[in-house]
């Protein structure tokens, strides 16, 4: 935001930057100019280094305490502190000697749009629209207050305001995707998007967008197309690669998924991502050893990285070595520890190895995290009916039927509670209810229930 036209390449400001410290070192004498310094302030704010960033502008209000630019990141580094108020009054006073300077009114919407004041948020960028030669950027902006705001439709028109100025903002095309997830003219957008699209051809970023937007909608053909285009312009373009991937592996077409996630690792890219996803097709696969060896390497990367000790955990689940997958799930656990899949991977492991009371609270944990998922709830219902606590799991069952979750599954494992308990008429009910939603409702419900294949309901309900 705050550099100069004249930008430095990255091993200029590299450079400055080792001046700079080498001379606060007492290793060096230099002299550094306002636009250097702010340089090297921009570097700091890059890196996150808050710290490094605010000395600098204090050393540089030193010699330079008129400074707009090194005052504005003054004010910035104030606004990450959460002093709000401070950082206003600096562009205030900055208002009253250069009340045309379009980063000074950016800065107060920055501010404003930390306070939650968002309406005023948008009048400061309003106004730098007047002044600012860059549009697009404010637009931006703009349709960042509005995303908080929860004005979807807003952030799109801005955004679309901001492609018109300059077609090449990629944040303003990835922003867009964003939206289309809480607006409501998805079709709007790609209409947009197409539009985009026939006077820039040849923008990879577009054809990603588009593709994002048709895979949120599941139109998996559509998202492919698109992604093949943007792959065509930008060989090297990695997300659209991965989505490539994901898709292939949501449709199972765990091979197409192999030979994507492997173009990236040929780019030169040994990414955890593709690694890990590489894992997860071999598993699907029942090719554990390969499985195994892709998730390691993403570990070799980032020994953090939850999903790959998680997918080592399910291999090892798979093998019924399930010590060794609790031991992994922990792992990710350490990481990520509300990722309620692994709870509920970690609660079958458990219950495998009747270890009750260590299944129970893995499962009460996946619940917490996510207290409608279907497949946890039933997992869980089932668990409870296996080790004779059934009172206790119909119980269960009828709070959630409390709320306005419909699920077959769910209807057909409380029909099997409701036998149980030798109560027919209620659980003719669920019974009914799980065959209007799916037709194979009886052999579901066999699986479950083996022991109730003769139970007269199920001749009198599904024939």
């Amino acid at each position: 935001m705050f550099q100069g036209e004249n930008e430095s390449s990255d091993q200029d400001i590299l450079d400055l930057v080792q001046l700079y410290e080498s001379v606060l070192k007492g290793k060096s004498k230099a002299f550094f100019d306002s636009e250097q310094f702010e340089e090297i302030i921009d570097f700091y704010f890059q890196k996150n280094d808050i710290k490094k960033a605010k000395s600098t502008i204090d050393y540089a209000m030193g010699y330079y305490p008129f400074a707009s630019t090194i005052q504005l990141q003054k004010a910035q580094v104030l606004m990450f502190e959460n002093r709000f108020h401070a950082a206003l009054k600096i562009t205030q006073r900055l208002l009253q000697t250069e009340p045309l300077n379009p980063d000074v009114h950016i800065m107060q919407g920055n501010i404003y749009d930390e306070m939650d004041q968002y309406a005023k948020a948008i009048t400061a960028y309003e106004i730098a629209l007047q002044y600012e030669s860059q549009k697009d950027d404010v637009y931006v902006h703009m349709a960042y207050t509005y995303e908080n705001w929860e004005k979807y439709n807003e952030a799109i028109h801005a955004l679309k305001a901001a492609l018109i100025f300059n077609p090449e903002n990629t944040h303003a095309l990835n922003e867009l995707a964003f939206c289309c997830d809480f607006a409501n003219n998805t079709q709007d957008v790609l209409k947009f998007i197409e539009q985009f699209i026939d006077n820039n051809p040849y923008n990879y970023m577009a054809w990603y967008t588009m593709g994002i937007i048709h895979f949120r909608e599941e139109r998996f053909e559509e998202a492919l197309y698109a992604f093949d285009y943007t792959i065509i312009i930008n060989k090297e373009y990695v997300p659209a690669l991965l989505n490539m991937g994901n898709i292939h592996f949501y449709l199972e077409d765990y091979d197409k998924a192999i030979e994507t996630f492997r173009e990236i690792l040929n780019l030169g890219d040994n990414d955890v991502f593709a690694l890990s996803f590489l894992g997860n097709c071999f598993k699907c696969k029942d090719n554990f050893n390969e499985a195994k060896d892709y998730y390691q390497r993403a570990l070799v990367i980032d020994p953090y990285y939850p999903d790959a000790w998680y997918g080592l955990g399910t291999v090892y689940q798979s093998l019924g070595l399930h010590k060794t997958a609790i031991s992994h799930f922990e792992k990710a656990l350490k990481t990520n520890n509300d990722d309620h899949s692994v709870w509920f991977a970690m609660a079958d492991s458990y219950s495998e190895l009747e270890e009750t009371d260590e299944a129970i609270a893995a499962y009460h944990k996946a619940l917490e995290f996510d207290p409608m998922n279907a497949d946890y709830l039933k997992g869980y219902v089932l668990f409870l009916r296996e080790h004779n606590n059934g009172k206790e799991a119909e119980d269960f069952m009828r709070e959630v039927f409390q709320t306005d979750l419909e699920d077959v599954d769910l209807h057909l494992v409380m029909a099997g509670l409701l036998i149980d308990s030798g109560k027919a008429s209620e659980a003719l009910f669920h019974m009914v209810e799980a065959r209007e939603i799916e037709d194979d409702a009886k052999s579901i419900f066999l699986e479950m229930f083996p022991d109730h294949g003769d139970h007269y309901l199920i001749q009198e309900v599904f024939g």
